[in-house]
């Protein structure tokens, strides 16, 4: 999971930059490109995604972000994300 989403689970501009260059790549199977938390409390730390009804635009949008870049490559990429849920290790707060 990344450090670099918002306090609320979303992406901030880093999130955005690594889900581009995962399309640069041109793989067309891109797996687990990151760890996103099924709720708040089960988040690893206070700044992984959270997959959630306020949340799921967000991550919707980087889902774009890396087919757009992965098209100019000449791939249709799979893309797919590693859900978590941290339990007894959570530290959803800073």
């Amino acid at each position: 999971e990344g450090w670099d989403g918002t306090l609320d689970g979303r992406p901030t501009a880093l999130t955005e930059r690594r889900w581009r260059n995962f399309g640069r790549s041109g793989a067309a199977l891109v797996w687990g490109c990151e760890a996103v938390a099924v709720v708040e409390e089960g988040r690893a730390n206070p700044h992984q995604l959270v997959l959630s009804a306020d949340t799921a635009p967000d991550l919707a949008r980087l889902r774009a972000a890396l087919a757009e870049e992965a098209r100019a490559q000449g791939v249709t990429p799979v893309v797919g994300l590693q859900l978590t849920h941290s339990g007894r290790w959570s530290r959803p707060t800073p």
